[in-house]
């Protein structure tokens, strides 16, 4: 044993450790012998059998004494290391020769790829690049149509938050990215290369009088909803108030349009689809009107929704 009265040699080479070790495994893949076997065996002149035990490896000759070989971890490690040195080698090569970035090595999908081909065992030859531009590439071209339809579909009952993303590529351009985002997942829309007239008209929109007077109109139009949706989402009682709110944003829409009812109907559509697809229920309209606060004033008067909650 090492550290007792065997020392390992120091001239040993790789190619013969190599060598040895795939003798050894070659006796630890040969079939087991039971024990009638291995008696029957022994009695022969010359014959030797091998038993697989664990982490020992047993070798009965005609004398009928045993031999034990120990396994050598540190053998196998360093075959091992050094198999992975010549595949990491070879791969920052592929890197190197492409003009790829280093980064690459971060990809989740480099690393499926390597993990599919360790599968796939010894053997494997990666597919053509007429294969893997027709093919392969629109196979995965309509997983990602179902991907994006999938998420887009999703956006009637989560909604999606809109995002910009700039970045510049290797030759100096600038591209902006149009995103939307949702808990399903990201998608991009659309993705544009900022040019030099494009940014002026901008700059002339964003400069103009009739751009700060839409703006301003759109914000006075969202004020009211967005109290009402804090009101709602409160930690007090809203169930007598949320009836007389929905009405009071209507109003509040119809005076900052000036009554034009082209202009406020589209709004008013909207809120009244949003409030009978989360807030319809009947028992809402007769809070409403049983409430003391809107009932002596007449604030909340009674129709047909009030009258049918009544009657339920």
């Amino acid at each position: 044993m090492i550290g007792h009265d065997v020392c390992p040699c120091t001239a040993m080479t790789d190619e013969v450790m190599e060598l040895a070790l795939n003798v050894i495994v070659k006796i630890e893949d040969m079939p087991r012998v039971n024990k009638k076997a291995r008696g029957s065996n022994s009695k022969e002149g010359n014959t030797c059998s091998s038993f697989n035990f664990g982490s020992q490896q047993s070798v009965y000759r005609a004398s009928g004494q045993s031999i034990t070989v120990s396994h050598q971890p540190k053998v196998l490690g360093q075959l091992k290391k050094k198999e992975k040195d010549v595949a990491d080698t070879i791969g920052v090569k592929f890197i190197v020769a492409n003009n790829l970035a280093f980064n690459i090595l971060r990809s989740d999908e480099l690393r499926e790829w390597c993990q599919a081909i360790g599968k796939y065992g010894e053997g494997y030859v990666p597919p053509g690049s007429e294969t893997a531009r027709t093919k392969i590439l629109g196979s995965l071209k309509d997983v990602a149509t179902m991907y994006v339809k999938s998420v887009k579909e999703s956006w009637e009952d989560t909604s999606c938050t809109l995002m910009l993303d700039g970045w510049t590529d290797a030759r100096r351009r600038h591209h902006v990215n149009l995103l939307a985002s949702s808990p399903s997942g990201i998608v991009i829309l659309k993705s544009e290369r900022r040019r030099e007239d494009d940014a002026k008209a901008l700059v002339e929109v964003i400069q103009s009088d009739a751009f700060w007077i839409k703006g301003n109109e759109v914000v006075a139009i969202v004020e009211p909803i967005v109290k009402l949706l804090r009101m709602v989402n409160g930690d007090q009682c809203t169930l007598g108030y949320i009836y007389e709110g929905v009405i009071r944003v209507k109003e509040s829409i119809k005076m900052i349009l000036n009554n034009d009812k082209d202009k406020y109907d589209p709004y008013l559509a909207i809120i009244e689809r949003k409030r009978i697809q989360r807030l319809h229920s009947p028992i809402h309209a007769v809070a409403a009107y049983l409430n003391p606060k809107f009932y002596y004033e007449n604030i909340v008067k009674m129709d047909s929704e009030i009258r049918d909650g009544m009657n339920k």
